[in-house]
């Protein structure tokens, strides 16, 4: 009889034990003869029982003590194997030449390792490997004798080219507008020609006593605004994540916030207008100046006209491709003095006619309408409606393992001048947005 039976029957007669002792102390009521004897005997069976089940336990605790000593001497036979294994047994466990990490997939591996010896006093076989590749004999600074052996390191450091600043975002040189709703209209002037009214159409006259008045009112236009989604998005695998030394969340972030960023630049300067911002360089009020001089070079004239075609000059930037500096570098006047000024502090731009100067690689190259540009940012709106926001998810490839990560933003921006300006006194009309044609 295994003990759960015994303590099941034992259960058993106590409980029939307790019915017998009720009924003699209800009332005082005495038992019989039988009713004693059957008491008695449940008692006795009772104690019987109990005495077998605590030398049943007592047994099984002996055996469990025995299998535990079993164990203990097996695992130290085992490790006293191990640690009598020679240098070259361990060495053909792990192919050292062509893996240079030393049989680690990544460094928390190995960190790992040297952390749970530092603590158990346990070598893992990598880590006695390492030992004596460090030994005095094998020495690490030169890698015949031993600098082979010593496993490479794991750097967090992820090294790509910057694709540079964009000035253009500088605080304050942008026109921003907030969007409360998907669609904004904003009502502007229609006042781009100054021949006859400055205001949009109102004018006003003199007139002698007695004659009649005529009347004039202001044209308006609206501009339009419309949040467009732009998006990136990349899938991980669950061991990447795992393994990566850095995380690939962060990688990740930081690749996809410098694309939100080039693109935005390249956008205000080219963008189409259709489901994205409208570029300068597609404006209506573009002033494109034809060339001074044939050839790639840029000339002082060419700087000079389209200084004189700026509107709002003391707000304004040039950007130019690396490739016209040294066309800008050798610009000079006709008394020979230099206008373009290389700038002697890190934290200060070069400066072309006193109006800051920044070369990027999102305008075209030489010769080629766009190698330089004045761009005055205070006419050109920038909207926001949704800033860049970040997302993730481990259920759209869930069976594939991955996790998927997005990033996401609404946003508009177009220059608000439908029109070159019109001056009332000249027929040669200015604009924020003036560039030089082909060559």
């Amino acid at each position: 009889m295994t003990i759960k039976e015994k303590k099941e029957k034992l259960a058993a007669f106590i409980d029939s034990a307790d019915v017998l002792q009720a009924k003699a102390s209800k009332d005082g009521t005495i038992l019989g003869a039988d009713e004693r004897l059957e008491l008695e005997t449940y008692l006795s069976e009772a104690e019987t029982l109990s005495q077998d089940i605590a030398e049943q336990e007592r047994q099984h605790e002996i055996f469990a003590k025995v299998e535990l000593m079993k164990k203990d001497v097996n695992k130290k036979a085992e490790q006293k194997v191990k640690q009598t294994r020679s240098i070259a047994n361990i060495t053909a466990d792990f192919d050292f030449k062509n893996d240079p990490k030393c049989g680690y997939a990544n460094s928390k591996d190995f960190m790992f390792d040297v952390y749970s010896a530092g603590k158990t006093g346990q070598k893992s076989d990598n880590l006695k490997y390492l030992s004596a590749a460090g030994s005095d004999e094998m020495s690490g600074i030169s890698d015949p004798y031993g600098g082979f052996l010593i496993p490479q390191g794991f750097s967090d450091e992820i090294l790509s080219r910057q694709a540079g600043l964009d000035p253009t975002a500088a605080p304050g040189f942008l026109r921003n507008v907030a969007m409360d709703r998907p669609m904004l209209s904003i009502s502007a002037r229609v006042d781009n020609v100054h021949t006859t009214s400055v205001s949009g159409g109102t004018v006003v006259a003199r007139r002698i006593e007695t004659s009649a008045m005529s009347a004039s009112r202001v044209q308006y236009e609206q501009i339009d605004l419309k949040a467009n989604s732009i998006y990136g998005l990349a899938y991980a695998t669950n061991e990447q994540i795992a393994d990566s030394p850095k995380a690939v969340s962060s990688i990740l972030s930081d690749s996809f916030n410098e694309e939100f960023r080039v693109t935005a630049l390249n956008e205000r300067l080219w963008g189409t207008g259709t489901g994205e911002r409208e570029g300068i360089m597609n404006s209506p009020a573009l002033i494109s100046i034809t060339r001074a001089a044939a050839g790639n070079d840029i000339d002082f004239a060419d700087i000079i006209n389209m200084r004189s075609r700026c509107w709002g000059y003391s707000n304004a930037i040039w950007l130019a491709n690396p490739d016209v500096l040294v066309s800008l570098a050798n610009l000079a006047s006709a008394d020979n003095a230099h206008i373009w000024l290389p700038s002697a502090r890190v934290d200060a731009p070069n400066t072309l006619l006193g109006a800051p100067l920044f070369f990027t690689d999102y305008c075209e190259t030489s010769g080629t309408s766009g190698d330089i540009i004045l761009f005055n940012g205070r006419e050109y709106l920038e909207a926001s409606y949704q800033p860049i926001q970040n997302a993730s998810s481990i259920h759209v490839r869930f069976v594939e393992n991955e996790s998927c990560f997005r990033w996401t933003a609404r946003n508009d921006g177009r220059g608000w001048w439908r029109a070159a300006f019109t001056p009332p006194k000249s027929s040669t009309t200015r604009s924020p947005f003036v560039t030089l044609a082909d060559a």
